[in-house]
């Protein structure tokens, strides 16, 4: 952000307000409605699509 032209004190904030955060534990079933698939995490989606960087 810094590289980006963010001011230090911004980026501070932010990167304070992420880390302070609480965790939701909202739980949504949008992607299985518009996808008609269970939703997968960044994980299982990058091992399904390993060759396709390779």
């Amino acid at each position: 952000m810094l590289a980006d032209g963010r001011s230090p004190a911004l980026v501070d904030a932010l990167l304070s307000a992420a880390e302070n955060r609480l965790s939701s534990t909202l739980v949504t079933s949008t992607v299985t409605d518009l996808t008609g698939t269970p939703p997968r995490s960044f994980q299982q989606w990058a091992r399904g699509h390993r060759e396709t960087f390779r």
